[in-house]
């Protein structure tokens, strides 16, 4: 067979030099439609009229353009006659619904109605409010910036606000498998709709919800989102799940931003506290240095008076004299002082320096393998300006422990944070007497685990209930606004468990 016409297109095709031309009309969108009202979908003729053949010689190869893309072309307008078939049928329906709803309306506003049609007009009143209803949730999910989706116990999504076409960037969501349009990442892992939470949650009615995840969508890219997920109840059964979703990388992005000020800020402190730090050793070894200059001064007019009167008589006595005149003696024995003192204090500016060029290193990006107790030691060198007035700091470093694989730079701004947010609590009391931090390091089965204690005030039971370090800072000090903020993120990274006490 090699193809098939309707009458429409036989009724002007009337001699032969048009059917060999048939070809030419494949290439005009309108060629197979009698009339624009079947273009548009009001009529369709697809009546079978014509079957022609064309005769091959035995063993030739047979090819025809237009045979050739004939099963290609004839799909194509089978799914636009389907389309247009679900346009007029939508167009009916919604013709038919205003047509009834109008109706609905007319009746419920009768009145003297005999008692068997009162009944009617009741359920007419009681439909209008129902559509009155839909129409109120249907704005108002609506105007949510919040996504909403509406999926069945198939994962087909029944219902979506604009909001969640644009977050998804899917503008026709209805119909489609929630799987098509996103799959939410569990452990690294896109997870389908009948292996994830949202499937749990219509077979259990349990609500499930995240504040901080991610969902692949169909594109590949993974969307940062918070959701919340809760079964809807349809004839006593549980038959959907409503999930409730936003996007929260611009949340994201202003709390990293906001962290790296914070962080700046924190180093800009602690800059401060370190060049008094540094300052103190520098002022006591120039002290000292003109201390001895000034003494070899001395030493060397001693000297050079020696060398004039090495020959006269009574020198000893002369030189004994000199040398008490000039405190030689004390020179003697301090002058080496001096010097030690200087080289002391160049060997504390020196490890100022180092531990600080050791904090402020930027990382490589990935876990590396760390020495834990060298990182408190640099952290409570370069943290000392803001401890030392307050409180004394004893450590108990395990000699046995690892090289764990870290983020060295996040560790230390979370031991540095805890410290100073420890020394400032302490401070903010006014002792009379200093207070006490202690850090210890412990080797654990497969973990290291660092104990930071003092004896400041307590956490709020409301922080120290929880299992991690709380997100709102933990004690009242405008010295140091979202310590443990940082710290709970810098926790977060290192994939790492912070239990919180309070005696």
């Amino acid at each position: 067979m090699a193809g098939l016409l309707n009458d429409c297109i036989l009724r002007r095709l009337n001699n032969q030099q048009d059917i060999a031309a048939v070809e030419q009309f494949w290439g005009c969108p309108v060629a197979g439609f009698s009339t624009f009202g079947e273009l548009f979908g009001i009529n369709i003729n697809q009546t079978l009229t014509a079957i022609f053949f064309f005769d091959v010689a035995q063993g030739q190869a047979f090819s025809d353009a237009f045979l050739d893309y004939f099963p290609a072309h004839y799909g194509n307008f089978q799914n636009y006659f389907t389309l247009v078939r679900l346009a007029r049928v939508e167009l009916l329906v919604e013709i038919r619904a205003r047509a009834a709803n109008q109706l609905t309306d007319r009746f419920a506003d009768m009145a003297n109605l005999s008692e068997e049609v009162e009944a009617m007009a009741v359920h007419a009143r009681q439909e209008r409010a129902q559509r009155k209803l839909k129409k109120q949730l249907q704005a108002i999910t609506a105007s949510l910036h919040e996504g909403v989706l509406l999926v069945d116990a198939e994962g087909r999504i029944i219902f979506a606000n604009p909001s969640a076409g644009h977050l998804l960037e899917q503008p026709a969501l209805p119909l489609l498998a929630l799987d098509e349009v996103m799959k939410l990442i569990v452990h690294d892992e896109a997870v389908p709709f009948a292996q994830g939470p949202f499937r749990t949650v219509i077979e259990s009615g349990a609500s499930n919800f995240a504040d901080d995840c991610f969902v692949a969508l169909a594109d590949g890219r993974r969307l940062n989102v918070a959701y919340t997920a809760s079964a809807l109840e349809d004839g006593g059964e549980l038959r959907a799940v409503v999930i409730s979703f936003r996007s929260i990388e611009t949340l994201k992005e202003a709390q990293r931003q906001a962290l790296q000020s914070s962080h700046l800020a924190s180093i800009g402190q602690l800059a401060a506290g370190i060049a008094h730090e540094i300052n103190t050793p520098i002022q006591y070894v120039g002290d000292n240095l003109h201390f001895i200059i000034d003494s070899f001064g001395d030493i060397a007019a001693t000297l050079t008076a020696l060398r004039r009167d090495q020959a006269t008589a009574g020198a000893n006595e002369a030189i004994e004299m000199m040398c008490a005149e000039r405190a030689i003696d004390d020179l003697l024995e301090e002058v080496p002082l001096a010097a030690s003192q200087s080289l002391d204090g160049i060997r504390h500016v020196a490890h100022i320096v180092k531990s600080m060029k050791e904090f402020s290193h930027p990382g490589t990006g990935v876990k590396v393998p760390t020495d834990i107790n060298s990182q408190i030691r640099t952290t409570m060198t370069i943290s000392r300006s803001e401890w030392r007035e307050v409180a004394h700091v004893e450590t108990d470093l395990a000699d046995d422990l690892p090289s764990i694989p870290c983020f060295p730079t996040d560790i230390n701004q979370l031991l540095l944070n805890l410290v100073v947010n420890a020394a400032q609590a302490i401070g903010a009391q006014k002792r009379a007497s200093p207070g006490h931090i202690g850090i210890t390091t412990r080797r654990l089965a497969g973990h290291v685990e660092i104990r930071i204690s003092d004896d400041g005030p307590a956490f709020p039971k409301r922080s120290a209930t929880g299992s991690s370090i709380p997100s709102s800072p933990p004690r009242k000090s405008a010295r140091a606004p979202g310590k443990a903020w940082r710290s709970r993120a810098t926790w977060s990274k290192a994939n790492t468990a912070a239990p919180l006490r309070s005696t």
